[in-house]
């Protein structure tokens, strides 16, 4: 187990599953390792490497082994497949299988898993994004801040890239980039830090770590971040060669049932995603993640409104959000608890403060002042 675990850190994926396939043939391996602690590991290295359909496999079957154990429903072995099944559930869109893997992992971390608690709230924040939740995306965030333990120390690092990843989520640049630049050279340092470029409306310097990857040596799942990162990175200046990397990643998507880290990436992909010439099942792809769009708000971005006379409210500044969706005035006041002459009324304080006459403008005009 101390040998699995460094080299996940080190993406040395394919030793992984070396490795725990050779423990689980070794005859004095106690059945709990064997069945569940190594699948486990091997279902992490599959999600990681963006193989969603080998990750299910491999991690329910290690919770039916975990039942026919007789493992208690509190062991810790079953954290990492609770784990890796909720992530992959948010990812098909599918919230309520989630929200129930979710609750199970809850149990076990809070009594013997402190590392893997982080990833929980993470996870819990995820799930409270996509339900539409802001408070709960919020609180699941601030939860996810590493607690003290008293003078004992983990003896495995903190999760420092899935917090990085919230913090650019957020527009946070100056939270992000200290734990971005933490992370050890390699692929996953240089897509982060051409996020944080975006984030910092840096396209330029975008293209650049993106270029500095070697794209044939990439995993799936750092493959489909790598070519949407750079669709998001030239989409202003070459808007066609941007649809044609969409279109190619989407061929990877559709394949292994992703959704919601396409969805995830806002407005600007939304908008690409028209723009991408699709036939037969990319097209249904492309339709179904645009449907979810429909109905989702961008994430609460942090925002600097220096360079308004007049700054937008904090209630203001959601429905600029809204307006990003493609929700219409009755469906934004619904999801307000808001009267639509009172949505209404933001509205047109919201396009007098930035200077616009329409909602395509207002959110054009949101991005360009990074609010959205």
């Amino acid at each position: 187990m101390m040998e699995l675990q460094p080299l996940f850190w080190l993406d040395r994926l394919d030793d992984l599953r070396r490795v725990a396939t050779d423990g689980v043939t070794r005859p004095s391996l106690p059945a709990p390792l064997a069945l569940v602690r190594m699948p486990a590991f091997v279902a992490q290295a599959d999600l990681r490497a963006g193989d969603l359909k080998r990750a299910t496999t491999t991690a329910t079957r290690a919770l039916h082994a975990a039942d026919a154990l007789g493992l208690p429903e509190l062991h810790f072995g079953r954290a990492e497949p609770h784990w890796v099944l909720a992530t992959i559930a948010i990812e098909h869109d599918r919230l309520d299988d989630a929200a129930d893997h979710l609750e199970q992992l809850m149990r076990v971390v809070e009594v013997r898993r402190p590392p893997l608690e982080v990833l929980a709230h993470l996870a819990l924040a995820d799930l409270a994004e996509a339900q539409g939740d802001r408070d709960r995306r919020r609180a699941g965030d601030r939860a996810s801040t590493p607690p003290s333990r008293g003078p004992r120390r983990w003896w495995w690092p903190e999760p420092i890239e899935p917090r990085g990843r919230a913090a650019l989520r957020r527009g946070d640049a100056a939270e992000a980039r200290p734990l971005v630049e933490s992370q050890p050279a390699g692929v996953d340092r240089q897509q982060l830090l051409a996020r944080l470029a975006l984030v910092e409306r840096d396209r330029a310097a975008a293209e650049a770590h993106l270029a500095e990857v070697d794209v044939d040596q990439l995993h799936l799942r750092q493959r489909i971040e790598h070519g949407v990162l750079l669709a998001l990175a030239i989409r202003t200046v070459d808007r066609g060669r941007a649809a044609q990397h969409l279109a190619e990643v989407l061929a990877l998507t559709e394949a292994q049932g992703y959704h919601r880290t396409l969805v995830a990436e806002g407005p600007a992909l939304w908008d690409l995603l028209e723009a991408v010439p699709a036939h037969g099942r990319i097209a249904a792809h492309v339709e179904a993640l645009l449907d979810t769009a429909r109905r989702t708000v961008p994430t609460v971005q942090v925002v600097d409104q220096g360079s308004l006379i007049d700054p937008l409210s904090e209630r203001e500044l959601e429905v600029l959000r809204y307006l990003a969706s493609r929700l219409d005035s009755s469906e934004i006041a619904s999801a307000l608890y808001l009267s639509v002459n009172t949505v209404r009324t933001h509205v047109k304080a919201i396009y007098r403060k930035i200077a616009v006459n329409s909602r395509p403008d207002a959110v054009a005009r949101g991005r360009e002042l990074a609010l959205i």
